[in-house]
């Protein structure tokens, strides 16, 4: 029984054997090969191979719709991103804030200044009138005490004809840094120092102002200002801090010409990495004031020393 089993099943295999190369045979005379995505997706378990759609995962990168690896977000073109990149040299940084200053739509500011101790005076004759030292003798100290009553300020509005904001050129800046704080970027420039000459015969108040990267100084306008005040009355107030020496022909004081001598200056300006624009800046500086004037029709000459920091905001 055994024996005729095993016989049956040999023939059985046989007979399917030549079935199968009688199917063989008949496709490569016919040419007959399986093409249809859809038999070939149903042989391998219905999934079709990931190379036959445009812009899925694992597409040919040069086919139309599929994205270039290499390609940072928005860097191509139709890219919606304009992420600005932080700048690693000096001259990158000077692009970067022009580009930044090209955005400003309005500005304004508000400033701190103190004069320095070592005061400065106001001669006549070539003698000092009146001589601002914080180290001196009593009388001294009280003259220094007058000067800065008139020249120091904190937190004051800079007046809207003050405020303008200008690019930077590189013979201006001695160097430059960047940091990359997330979602901004904060620019570090050293500003070399420069001199700016004003007289009273120059039309514009705010003539010099920009120059080598100083947005604002004092200038001819306030300095006549503050020389009026410490010689003209009313007579100082030690309470309001307010009022001058209120000498005998006060009224006759002229400043004829300043030298404006601006050092040490510090710009820090802070950039929106998204859109480039600025939202704020800070420049400090040390400023020497050298003025020729007139008093009693003598010549005389004013000497002052200070330190002054303005904080913009923008929009």
């Amino acid at each position: 029984m055994k024996k005729k089993i095993a016989r049956l099943l040999a023939l059985g295999m046989s007979i399917a054997l030549v079935f199968s190369l009688a199917a063989c045979g008949g496709d490569a005379e016919t040419g007959n090969t399986t093409t249809d995505p859809e038999a070939i997706s149903s042989a391998i378990g219905g999934e079709t191979s990931a190379e036959s759609v445009p812009g899925e995962t694992g597409a040919d990168p040069a086919a139309p719709g599929a994205e270039d690896p290499t390609q940072a977000p928005g860097s191509g073109t139709g890219g919606d991103s304009t992420t600005v990149t932080v700048p690693t040299n000096t001259a990158g940084v000077i692009s970067l804030f022009n580009s930044a200053v090209d955005k400003i739509a309005s500005a304004s500011a508000k400033y701190d200044r103190a004069i320095a101790k070592s005061g400065g005076s106001i001669s006549a004759m070539g003698a000092d009138i009146i001589k601002f030292d914080a180290n001196g003798n009593e009388n001294a100290r009280w003259n220094y005490t007058v000067l800065s009553g008139n020249f120091d300020r904190t937190g004051a509005s800079l007046a809207a004809d003050k405020t303008a904001f200008s690019k930077l050129d590189s013979g201006s800046v001695s160097g430059a840094t960047a940091t990359d704080n997330g979602s901004t970027i904060t620019l570090n420039i050293s500003l070399k120092d420069t001199t700016v000459n004003q007289s009273s015969d120059q039309n514009g108040k705010t003539a010099g102002f920009g120059q080598g990267g100083y947005m604002y100084f004092i200038n001819f306008e306030e300095t006549d200002s503050i020389v009026r005040n410490v010689v003209g009355g009313p007579k100082y107030n030690g309470d309001t801090k307010q009022g001058g020496f209120d000498l005998p022909g006060s009224g006759t004081v002229r400043l004829k010409s300043g030298t404006f001598s601006l050092s040490g200056g510090k710009m820090t300006a802070i950039i929106d990495k998204a859109s480039g624009k600025l939202t704020s800046a800070t420049l400090s500086f040390s400023e020497n004031i050298q003025g020729e004037a007139s008093y009693l029709s003598l010549p005389a000459s004013a000497n002052i020393s200070g330190s002054g920091t303005i904080y913009y905001s923008f929009s």
